[in-house]
C-alpha cells in the first residue's frame, strides 16, 4: 500500500523513492539516518535513545504528523512511503510512546509510592512506622489493578497468594444468599487491608466487590512472609489490622441485631467519618461517599425503602444529608447521639506495639 506522508522532523534528511519497513530502497547516510531509528512503517520512538534525540529537537521540528497524502510542511514536496495496514499513528500517539520509553518507570515508582500513603496515613493515626520500616512495605509491593464499580474482584473460595491494599474507592466484603439477596459485612476505605487475612486462610469464605471506581495493590503472600520475618513489628502491625477489621465486624452484628434502623444508619456515617478522616478523606462537616441508597440497604440489613426513609428523618433532624455521593455532617455530636456512637472499638490510642 502507498501512503504519502509530511514531515517536520528537519534534522533528517529528505529521501526519495519507495521504501519499506526494513529500509529497503534506501542508501548511504538516509537509510541509516531513518531505518536504524525505527521512524519506518509507524514504529516511531521505539528506544530510548531516539526519544531522547527528539526531546532535544525544537519544538518546530519534533513535531510529526500521521501519515497521510499531502505535502511537506517543510519543503512543499511529497514523499511516497510503502508501509503495512496498520492505523496511522497521531501526534498524541508520538508523545504518548515517547513518555512512556523515557518516564513511565520513573513515574511508575513515584505514584506507587504516594499510591500507599493512605496506608502509612491509616498505621501512623494508631503506631510509630520508621523510614525503613515504610521503605520495606514498599519493596514488599507487587503490581496495581483498578476496577470498575460493582465488579467482584475476588469471589469465595478462590485460592489466593496474594492480599489486596485497597488505595482509592469504597470496597466491600459480602456474602449473598441462592436467591440473591446480598448482605455486605464491612466496607473498606482507602489505606485498608481488604483480604490480611487471606496470607494465613489461603481463600476466603466470602466475596470482596469494588462499591465505586477502585484502584487496589497487590501484595504477594512469598513478599509478606519475607516482610514480617525481616520485621517482626511489622507482622504485629498486620496482626493488630486484621484483630481491628475483627472489631468493626462485631460493631456491625451489633448494628444489625439491636439498633433501631436510624440508629444503625447514623452509626455507620459516624464510623466512616473516623475512618476516612484517619487517612485525610473526611473532616467534621463531611466526606464524599459514592454509594447508591441500593448499597447501603445492603451494608444496613434493611430495604432501600427502610434507607431512604431513615435518611430523611436524620436529614430533617437537622443531623445530617446524603445527597449527590456527598455526607454533609450538620451535627456530628447530635448524630452521634442518635447513634449511641463510642469509637473505642476503632481502637484509635492502643498500647505500643
Amino acid at each position: 500500500m502507498m501512503r504519502r506522508v509530511e514531515t517536520r522532523f528537519g534534522g533528517l534528511r529528505k529521501l526519495s523513492g519507495v521504501y519499506g519497513p526494513d529500509g529497503s530502497g534506501l542508501s548511504g547516510s538516509g537509510k541509516s539516518s531513518i531505518a536504524s531509528k525505527g521512524i519506518l512503517d509507524n514504529t516511531w520512538f521505539q528506544s530510548a535513545k531516539v526519544a531522547k534525540s527528539w526531546f532535544k529537537l525544537s519544538p518546530s521540528r519534533r513535531t510529526i504528523p500521521p501519515p497521510f497524502a499531502g505535502s511537506s510542511a517543510v519543503s512543499g514536496e511529497t514523499w511516497p512511503v510503502r508501509t503495512r495496514n496498520t492505523a496511522p499513528i497521531v501526534i498524541d500517539d508520538v508523545r504518548r510512546r515517547v513518555s512512556n520509553v523515557l518516564f513511565s518507570r520513573r513515574l511508575d515508582a513515584t505514584s506507587r509510592h504516594r499510591m500507599i500513603e493512605s496506608h502509612f496515613a491509616r498505621i501512623r493515626a494508631r503506631h510509630a512506622l520508621s523510614t525503613e520500616e515504610e521503605s520495606a512495605i514498599r519493596d514488599a509491593m507487587g503490581p496495581s489493578r483498578a476496577f470498575d464499580a460493582h465488579h467482584t474482584f475476588i469471589e469465595a473460595g478462590t485460592p489466593l497468594n496474594v492480599s489486596v491494599l485497597l488505595v482509592e474507592g469504597i470496597a466491600g466484603r459480602y456474602k449473598d444468599l441462592s436467591d440473591g439477596r446480598r448482605q455486605i459485612t464491612e466496607l473498606h476505605v482507602p489505606g485498608d487491608f481488604a483480604d490480611l487475612h487471606s496470607f494465613t486462610l489461603k481463600q476466603l469464605d466470602h466475596n470482596l466487590i469494588s462499591l465505586t471506581p477502585c484502584r487496589v495493590v497487590l501484595f504477594p503472600h512469598s513478599n509478606l512472609t519475607e516482610l514480617t520475618e525481616r520485621y517482626p513489628r511489622i507482622g504485629r502491625l498486620y496482626w493488630f489490622a486484621t484483630n481491628l477489621d475483627a472489631a468493626i465486624h462485631r460493631e456491625w452484628v451489633l448494628s444489625m441485631g439491636r439498633r433501631t434502623a436510624i440508629a444503625r444508619t447514623a452509626h455507620l456515617f459516624c464510623e466512616l467519618q473516623v475512618r476516612l478522616s484517619l487517612v485525610g478523606r473526611a473532616e467534621a462537616d463531611g466526606f464524599d461517599f459514592k454509594l447508591s441508597q441500593v448499597d447501603l440497604s445492603e451494608c444496613l440489613g434493611l430495604t432501600d425503602v427502610h434507607v431512604n426513609r431513615s435518611l430523611r428523618r436524620l436529614r430533617e433532624a437537622g443531623l445530617m444529608t446524603f445527597r449527590g455521593g456527598r455526607v454533609t455532617l450538620h451535627d456530628l455530636d447530635g448524630l452521634r447521639e442518635v447513634a449511641e456512637f463510642d469509637p473505642s472499638y476503632l481502637y484509635l490510642a492502643p498500647h505500643p506495639l
